[in-house]
């Protein structure tokens, strides 16, 4: 019986190990690979094709089917600077990946091999800031696609957050595009997809009249006044406002237009369409509608009038952090609270929401103006 239990335990501990070995020896050493990005390896594969977000192979014999994002490396024995580009890819060497692939798409015939550089491509240009390239590989996958929902969502969304040259190309490339499909009633998603891409991209390159412009689109509705420097709308000054957690047309536009100091008119239409918005998008819709309200008051010469729009301000600011605490708009909300209360004449109040700010969100960039706003106020600079 012992010697049974002893053979059984044995054949426990070596039976795995066997069949690993085996079929690590049945792939041939240079043989094409994929590895998913939970550490699961196929070898040998034949890739078969490459569309829609998805790579099809054969392993075995069986067809198997992963999106591009389970991938995390794909080996081409045939093809060294895909493989290069997939290894650097891996290591956040991104400009160096997108050289590789730009060498391997040279002189590619195969259909499936071109979309998966393009995927490649995307990828790795994104993460390089390179959004000139991000976007002409997004629009090939696009179009090899024939603008299906999946390839639409998978535009570039890592814009460089200052202007650049290569933000200018992009730009550049996609009105081109816009021109293309704006009256084709088939493109109407896809119309909405590259509206959306340059509103994004007119944001960071701070081209905000043509950003204000492309929102009101999406919108559905007319730009009418300027976001200027020389406005006397916007009191001289852009507004510095951070990103809203919702996508919704109408809060980017409100979005812009409050960056390009069109303060009044952002509070009138967001004032009337609070019962409109769905519960994810109120967050945002409160939080832009309270700075409205603050900066109306910050630059309101009658007492009265300034007091008023203050105390909504507040009341706004404070609804987004009461009822929606865990939302990206709650620091800033808490933060221009404290401010509201600053002006106010309530320094308590003010040091409190400061203090609130550093506490519940400590490595928030709404943190970092809370410390400075309460070192203002010792020193009797604040505000």
């Amino acid at each position: 019986m012992n010697r049974n239990r002893t053979e059984i335990g044995i054949l426990r501990i070596w039976l795995p190990v066997c069949i690993t070995a085996v079929l690590t020896a049945a792939a041939p050493a240079g043989a094409d690979s994929v590895k998913l990005t939970n550490g699961l390896v196929y070898k040998p594969v034949k890739i078969v094709e490459v569309a829609d977000g998805f790579i099809r192979f054969i392993y075995e014999k069986s067809p198997i089917r992963k999106t591009i994002r389970e991938v995390s490396i794909i080996t081409l024995d045939a093809d060294k600077d895909f493989t290069k580009g997939e290894t650097l890819l891996r290591q956040g060497k991104y400009s160096k990946a997108v050289d590789a692939y730009i060498a391997s798409r040279k002189g590619v015939g195969t259909r499936w091999k071109k979309l998966l550089i393009d995927y490649r491509l995307l990828s790795a240009s994104e993460s390089a800031g390179q959004i000139d390239k991000a976007v002409a590989s997004w629009i090939k996958i696009v179009d090899a696609a024939k603008a299906t929902r999946g390839t639409l969502e998978m535009r570039p969304r890592k814009i460089p957050p200052t202007r650049s040259v290569a933000g200018d190309r992009a730009i550049a490339l996609l009105n081109a595009l816009l021109k293309d499909k704006a009256d084709k009633a088939e493109s109407k998603a896809y119309v909405k997809a590259i509206r959306m891409m340059l509103l994004d991209i007119f944001e960071r390159q701070g081209r905000l009249d043509e950003a204000r412009a492309v929102a009101a689109q999406l919108a559905g509705r007319t730009a009418t006044a300027p976001t200027t420097k020389n406005s006397s709308s916007n009191g001289g000054r852009r507004i510095d406002v951070p990103a809203i957690g919702s996508p919704n047309a109408q809060l980017r536009l409100a979005l812009i237009s409050l960056k390009g100091g069109l303060c009044e008119q952002v509070a009138v239409d967001l004032s009337g369409r609070l019962k409109q918005f769905k519960k994810d998008d109120l967050p945002s819709a409160l939080m832009l509608l309270g700075r409205a309200r603050l900066e109306m008051g910050l630059r309101a010469t009658d007492k009265d009038a300034a007091r008023k729009y203050l105390l909504n301000a507040g009341l706004d600011l404070m609804r987004v952090v009461v009822f929606f605490p865990s939302s990206t708009e709650a620091p800033h909300s808490l933060l221009w609270a404290g401010r509201v209360n600053e002006r106010l004449g309530n320094p308590f109040a003010a040091k409190a929401a400061y203090s609130a700010v550093i506490k519940k969100f400590p490595d928030s960039p709404a943190a970092k103006k809370a410390r400075k706003a309460m070192e203002g106020m010792k020193k009797g600079t604040g505000d």
